[in-house]
């Protein structure tokens, strides 16, 4: 009997330590976790450069208010925004070797070409755009290589309103940055509806659905991207 109660106590002694080890190894991995993150603290947010162009002089060109309000509404409507810190490069000046042919508007793919960079950069003026599409050289608001990071072109010279620069802005940065194409479903209210030269942007100020489920979402904590070259 002595025999048998002896071997229940050291029983329920084994019990009792394990499940207090147990307890120890819970909180003790809770507190390394919340030390860890502590440490680490969020992520740095990444940058996003962007390269003001002006024709003759800096004041002809897009201005610093103007570039403000853009990112001011990005950050208002934008909730992912958080996760980039905009710099605003110096103002260059738009050449004449990135005109079109005809040498009647600045043509976007020179623009990036010229500006190679493996960051995440911008390029906007205020002045006319084009690019190729079926053959001819056709008037623009922006251009962008669809996934090839991270470089757009942006104009206001065909934008009736300023105030829906922000969304010119992110529908660039859509094709650069997100790999996405244009709306599939042609949703008239999604960001990245394809305008045919006349888009909608009162009406365009998300990205539906659709084209969310379709990022191609890249592990942000890579921090890849740094200052243009």
């Amino acid at each position: 009997m002595k025999t048998e109660k002896t071997k229940k106590n050291k029983k329920s002694k084994r019990l009792k330590y394990g499940a207090i080890f147990m307890i120890l190894l819970i909180v003790g991995s809770f507190v390394y976790l919340l030390q860890f993150n502590k440490i680490m603290g969020e992520p740095s947010p990444i940058p996003i450069y962007i390269q003001p162009y002006y024709e003759t002089k800096p004041s002809d060109g897009i201005q610093g208010h103007e570039i403000d309000k853009m990112v001011k509404d990005l950050r208002k409507n934008i909730p992912e925004f958080k996760l980039f810190e905009v710099v605003v490069l110096p103002p260059k000046k738009l050449t004449k070797n990135l005109r079109n042919d005809a040498n009647t508007r600045y043509f976007a793919p020179k623009i990036i070409a010229q500006n190679h960079s493996d960051s995440i950069i911008m390029y906007i003026t205020n002045r006319d755009i084009s690019s190729i599409k079926n053959g001819r050289d056709w008037g623009i608001q922006g251009y962008s290589y669809i996934g090839i990071c991270c470089s757009s072109v942006i104009s206001t010279y065909r934008l009736r309103n300023k105030d829906y620069l922000w969304q010119l802005f992110y529908h660039e940065f859509g094709h650069a940055f997100w790999a996405l194409p244009h709306c599939k479903h042609d949703n008239v209210n999604c960001m990245m509806r394809d305008g045919h030269g006349k888009p909608n942007w009162k009406a365009q100020k998300q990205y539906c659905d659709s084209c969310v489920a379709r990022m191609s979402y890249i592990n942000l904590n890579l921090r890849r991207f740094g200052r243009p070259q």
